[in-house]
């Protein structure tokens, strides 16, 4: 029999059955969960002894399958002993298996974790030090996930978001591959997982098509279309272990529609918007969703550009009759990343007030 020693979280693996511990609070006792033939049971008892090696042998397949990390089987061992166990998130355990109950052991960690005042969703933000971003990164926060607040220079009104939402920031040149790599590895290191990424970071052009430089737009294109895509990249094989997770990429009213004098940035948003449609296809069957938010004319430093009277003109063409706010967006960003929208990928949602319709 396995005794239940204080344990933060551990785990015994295969294709029928699962077995982890959940340590709440101060408690002297943890919650033990175990599944087994889509049961759930509360006790520990119900596993017989012969059973190990079973359980052992089937984790072994999972490692060969390449789902579990090969150096986990020296953990379960410990579990087997009642020595040590391994300092593993209970969602984690999660990740390796596709059965109806998965939806049951969700609910008892999230209660546990609401009951130990912890929360362990991990939402990366890109782009979060002003704007789009920054309401985003406030209104996860505000959801519950600790939120990584990416940004490339504004590193001061980042920590300020970072301050106010307890999350931390991450700093990198998104036109550099090299440094989104190193972005999401500290991200792992320190949490294990991200849950959430929201595709924000974006730059724009104004002016005549050919009067842009070709280092201009090359450099846009890095950031708005490349960016987005490698982070993505980046981020999928965790969630795909996870067979969890939501990209919420920001794209724009002009991806859509077109804009005269915005030419390449119209041209990178409508390639977002293609990305997030085809990824959707691609990851749906692994439990990753993958949509858009397509946000009007919004009281951004980007729409800073154009004169009152020019934003007067664009309220008065949006059907509500007024601009947009960062909140505005970040309302369906949340709501996107949420579970809230289980049965929703590939999708390009509107936040425009109106303005196309």
């Amino acid at each position: 029999m396995l005794c239940n020693r204080h344990r933060k979280a551990a785990h015994l693996t295969c294709t029928g059955a699962l077995f982890f511990f959940l340590r709440i609070g101060d408690a002297a006792d943890d919650i033990a969960v175990l599944v087994h033939d889509d049961r759930v049971l509360q006790s520990a008892d119900q596993i017989a002894a012969e059973q190990l090696p079973v359980l052992i042998a089937e984790h072994l397949t999972l490692c060969d399958l390449g789902l579990v990390q090969p150096d986990s089987l020296g953990l379960v061992c410990q579990l087997v002993d009642a020595v040590k166990q391994p300092l593993i998130h209970a969602d984690h355990i999660l990740s390796y298996f596709h059965t109806p109950i998965i939806t049951q052991i969700r609910a008892v960690c999230k209660s546990a974790r609401q009951f130990n005042g912890e929360c362990h969703m991990i939402a990366l933000v890109t782009g979060a030090s002003r704007g789009i971003g920054a309401a985003a990164a406030k209104r996860l926060a505000a959801d519950g996930y600790t939120v990584i607040v990416h940004c490339n220079r504004n590193t001061e009104q980042a920590q300020a978001v970072a301050d106010e939402t307890g999350g931390i920031v991450m700093q990198a040149d998104l036109a550099d591959f090299a440094q989104i790599d190193k972005m999401v590895d500290a991200v792992i290191r320190q949490f294990g997982r991200i849950d959430v990424l929201v595709n924000n970071a974006g730059i724009a052009l104004t002016g005549l098509f050919q009067d842009i430089s070709d280092e201009d737009a090359v450099r846009l294109f890095q950031v708005d279309v490349g960016g987005t895509m490698h982070t993505a990249k980046r981020v999928m094989p965790y969630m795909l272990r996870a067979h969890q997770g939501s990209i919420v990429n920001v794209a724009s009213v002009w991806g859509e529609t077109g804009a005269a004098c915005e030419v390449h940035y119209s041209a990178a948003k409508a390639a977002v918007i293609g990305f997030t449609k085809a990824l959707a296809k691609e990851t749906g069957l692994s439990g990753v969703r993958v949509n858009c938010v397509s946000p009007g004319v919004i009281d951004t430093d980007m729409n800073r550009m154009h004169s009152e009277e020019i934003m007067q003109e664009l309220a008065e063409e949006t059907a509500l009759g007024r601009i947009g706010t960062p909140e505005d967006v970040a309302e369906a960003i949340a709501f996107l990343a949420s579970e809230k929208s289980g049965f929703i990928t590939g999708q390009i949602i509107p936040v425009n007030g109106g303005f196309h319709i």
